[in-house]
């Protein structure tokens, strides 16, 4: 969305729409992201879909180990820089790699879990669940002891790189942190008063970073904040 020239009218552009009625088959679609080879995927109600231009295929049966989760309403997909593709479950991690799916557990599972995933500068995969924070280190999701830097039990709902390399995270309750220089730092959201929640974030290639709390969207660029609200178009 980001490469959608702003002075262009969307009626300019040929838009498709694929629904229940058009022979899509899944009626809700939660994350897409595309891989290096143009395959486009889908996690939706019905589990994670492949996109080739021309015709959706749904792939849970390319699971060959029976004994792993299935794969349905991935909460979080991500390409990583090598072009795999990795999904984020209840139960843990799946990684697509050269056509075979491997599951990689992240410890206890308590609760719905929050399920980011994120990628650093050196091509490092992270998960961020309710019990924890996980890198994918030797084959194995490993604990992050945030708390080290951070000195509480933080829950990351969402994470993203920036123009920089850094990994940015929105933790519900713990506001935005950010790993620099092998440390997990917390930045504050100044335009907001008071305590927020922060509830997802992004980040565009320009360097802008947008967090959304339960003041409103928050737009950081380098130093400079700026606080939208319903005052400034926002729904309620």
């Amino acid at each position: 969305l980001w490469a959608l020239n702003p002075d262009t009218p969307l009626e300019d552009y040929i838009v498709e729409t694929w629904t229940l009625k058009k022979g899509f088959i899944s009626d809700m679609v939660e994350k897409m992201t595309q891989t290096p080879d143009g395959y486009l995927w889908i996690s939706s109600s019905e589990g994670l879909l492949r996109y080739d231009g021309l015709q959706f295929d749904l792939i849970n049966h390319d699971i060959p180990d029976k004994g792993t989760p299935v794969i349905k309403m991935p909460h979080d997909i991500l390409a990583d820089d090598a072009g795999n593709l990795w999904l984020s479950v209840k139960e843990g991690v799946f990684r697509y790699k050269q056509g075979t799916f491997d599951f990689f557990p992240t410890g206890s599972i308590d609760g719905f879990p929050a399920s980011s995933l994120g990628i650093d500068q050196s091509g490092v995969v992270y998960t961020g669940r309710t019990e924890g924070y996980y890198r994918f280190y030797n084959g194995a999701f490993v604990p992050v002891p945030i708390h080290r830097d951070i000195k509480e039990d933080i829950t990351v709902n969402h994470t993203f790189r920036d123009n920089q390399g850094r990994l940015w995270l929105s933790a519900y309750k713990s506001g935005v942190i950010v790993r620099q220089d092998g440390r997990f730092i917390r930045v504050a959201l100044k335009t907001i008063p008071g305590s927020y929640r922060v509830y997802c974030s992004t980040g565009q290639p320009g360097g802008k970073m947008w967090f959304g709390t339960d003041k409103g969207l928050v737009a950081v660029q380098g130093d400079k904040q700026f606080l939208y609200t319903t005052r400034d178009g926002l729904a309620d």
